[in-house]
């Protein structure tokens, strides 16, 4: 059989989804939460804050919930990549207050 390279729609609802302060993109709620929006026709994409969750640090600037720029820069990524499709944001509880600064914005 023949691979055929996967093209989403790019009009297709997207979700950004926002780990706690001590989860991650491999916690098992951000796992059932990807599985329940795919369900619903989203496209998932997960956003994992700097050194959270023993992740290497690659860089001199940690984790600052005060800091929108991480934020700002993968949400501007996702609009050029696909420029017709809506995003929506999910959050766990403890970690509101970013996404909300950066809704206000």
């Amino acid at each position: 059989s023949k691979l055929v390279p996967y093209e989403p729609e790019e009009e297709r609802k997207i979700i950004v989804i926002f780990h706690g302060l001590t989860g991650g993109s491999d916690k098992n709620y951000i796992r059932y939460l990807v599985n329940e929006a795919q369900a619903f026709g989203y496209r998932c994409v997960v956003f994992h804050n700097r050194g959270v969750n023993q992740t290497k640090l690659l860089t001199p600037q940690p984790y600052d919930g005060s800091k929108l720029d991480d934020v700002e820069e993968a949400v501007n990524y996702i609009r050029n990549k696909f420029p017709n499709a809506p995003i929506y944001g999910a959050v766990s509880y403890t970690h509101l207050t970013l996404p909300t600064i950066y809704s206000v914005q």
